[in-house]
């Protein structure tokens, strides 16, 4: 996907990535981008490297405006390729859980604005139709802080995002002690089909996340 000359030129190959894209599309399967992790020929140390089997580079960029550069020209050759109609239906999320060890800019958190802010204002350069967001974290982490930060720096954001798991509790995502019961009204349970319902519940009085929905739609 990116390679540079001798002399430091960006060079750029989508070709996997469109037959990936192209996969999908034909299976009438959207695709959700993650715009991770870092190119080898563009990380600012090639040895920081993720333990998972593929070892994906977790390093911030050498040179900042590569960076930008790129997203701008991926985002481009989506648009191009696929159609504005189509890429305005989809979702760019900046990095996978950079508060963990998927990022190793230091400091963590405003690196990974940089990281983030430069990557937004890249793909709205495209269109302003185009939806970006973050901050992917885990555990709702930064998130109030990142609208907060895009806010006061004036960051594009459409969507904010982060990812929880089965085994989190709510003191770890909300900071409460709630507790919730799978079947909260007595009811008999409905056996359910293979295909599981894959739903989301939240603490309804959760004021950490009522306070992420406002700030988001400020």
């Amino acid at each position: 996907m990116y390679d540079e000359t001798p002399g430091g030129k960006p060079l750029y190959n989508f070709s996997y990535v469109d037959q990936i894209y192209d996969g999908l599309l034909e299976n009438k399967v959207r695709p959700f981008i993650e715009l991770s992790f870092m190119p080898k020929k563009l990380a600012s140390d090639p040895n920081a490297l993720h333990p998972f089997w593929y070892k994906q580079n977790v390093a911030p960029p050498k040179d900042w405006g590569k960076w930008e550069r790129l997203i701008e020209a991926f985002t481009r050759h989506l648009v191009d390729r696929y159609g504005i109609d189509e890429v305005a239906q989809w979702y760019f999320e900046v990095w996978n859980e950079p508060n963990l060890d998927f990022w190793a800019g230091d400091p963590k958190e405003s690196t990974y604005y940089e990281l983030y802010d430069r990557a937004a204002r890249a793909i709205k350069r495209v269109s302003t139709r185009l939806r970006v967001g973050g901050p992917a974290t885990a555990q709702a982490a930064w998130v109030d802080r990142f609208l907060a930060h895009c806010k006061e720096k004036n960051v594009p954001v459409d969507f904010a995002s982060t990812h929880v798991y089965g085994n989190d509790k709510a003191e770890d995502v909300f900071g409460t002690h709630e507790k919730h019961s799978p079947n909260p009204n007595g009811l008999p349970r409905r056996k359910k089909s293979p295909r599981t319902d894959c739903r989301v519940r939240f603490p309804k009085h959760s004021a950490h996340l009522e306070r992420i929905q406002r700030q988001l739609h400020e």
